[in-house]
């Protein structure tokens, strides 16, 4: 008898869990996906074992078809079904905006280098048109390439829930108690039917604040959406990646990022008790802002008090070209800083 069951329990060990069989889509969704779909979009598409980063030349009736999956990243089988297909995610960057900011300092900065090095006086204009095409086509590139690094996902496709299981009828090999009916409930004492839970099933400790949620935890939920990418300190370990909803209770429908390790299966829902650190992916203008405020308000007020006082002003004079050569100079330091900062990428905390 025990060698048949360790057999059974060997074979059951060895089949493979089943995958969720997910529905076609409706046909005027179908439709719709069809129309918001691009072909040079980046799609990140998920199954019950996988995630693809692939662009889509066709959806159809059967799935996903004809893709194009960047190097060294693992190909989904074409065409892919619906019933694999759990979620589509719609990829974006900030390619395009720091492609133009790279082109505007590229460009600034081409031309300050040719005249640095004689390009203008020796040959004129033509020394100005080559720096200035020069650096914005360098700048245009390293902006674009910094730009795509600052990747963000948008809800493309998310497959209908699959409704829940039946229950499971006792059959006559239940033991008496737990085949219990329900009426022999009304005989049992009450202290019984209202015993607390055991030990590891408390209930949330309630707080003065709405669903017993801190004020930290609120603060959150404000300023985290789906479309952020968020690293989280949890018990399980560090996460970097999205999540499908973001409220009181917790992080529910955790994605891990395709460039990130994870740290095993994730949890369906993690609970704030459980979370130890929340931080959010944003750029660094606020920052760059600051230190380019700071740096060229500092040498915009010393080059106005050395102009004043080199002009012959008074006392008053010198002090007021130095406030106003620091506010001006200030004012263009924060905005290039800001500029800038917007391509360099940031964590920020959340929680």
């Amino acid at each position: 008898m025990i060698a048949k069951a360790a057999l059974v329990l060997l074979l059951l060990a060895a089949c493979p869990a089943a995958a969720l069989a997910y529905p076609v889509p409706a046909p005027d969704q179908l439709e719709q996906l069809r129309r918001q779909h691009h072909r040079k979009a980046w799609l990140r598409v998920t199954t019950d074992s996988m995630r693809y980063e692939v662009r889509v030349r066709r959806i159809d009736d059967a799935g996903l078809g004809g893709f194009t999956t960047r190097r060294s990243a693992p190909a989904p089988p074409d065409p892919l079904p619906w019933s694999a297909i759990a979620r589509i995610d719609r990829r974006t960057s900030g390619f395009r905006s720091g492609q133009i900011t790279g082109v505007i300092f590229g460009a600034l900065g081409g031309i300050i280098a040719a005249n640095l090095t004689g390009l203008v006086e020796n040959h004129g204009e033509l020394g100005v048109t080559a720096g200035l095409t020069v650096g914005a086509v360098a700048g245009g590139w390293l902006g674009g390439r910094r730009g795509d690094r600052r990747v963000r996902e948008r809800p493309f496709y998310a497959a209908p829930l699959q409704p829940a299981p039946a229950s499971v009828t006792p059959d006559s090999s239940t033991s008496p108690v737990e085949a219990a009916p329900p009426d022999s409930l009304a005989a049992a004492p009450l202290a019984e039917i209202s015993a607390p839970p055991s030990v590891g099933m408390t209930a949330p400790a309630a707080g003065p604040w709405p669903g017993g949620a801190s004020p930290a935890v609120l603060s959150a939920c404000r300023r985290l959406d789906p479309e952020d990418l968020l690293r989280v300190e949890a018990d399980f370990g560090r996460f970097q990646g999205y999540a499908a909803r973001v409220g009181p209770d917790g992080l529910e429908g955790l994605r891990a990022d395709l460039g990130a390790p994870t740290p095993g299966p994730l949890p369906t829902m993690v609970t704030w008790d459980h979370i130890h650190h929340v931080d959010k992916r944003g750029n660094s203008a606020g920052a760059f802002a600051r230190r380019g405020g700071m740096a060229l308000g500092i040498l915009g007020g010393i080059a106005g008090l050395a102009t004043t006082g080199a002009l012959g002003g008074s006392d008053t004079e010198t002090v007021g070209g130095a406030l106003a050569g620091a506010a001006i100079a200030g004012a263009a330091g924060a905005g290039i800083g800001g500029l800038i900062g917007l391509g360099i990428p940031r964590w920020h905390v959340v929680y």
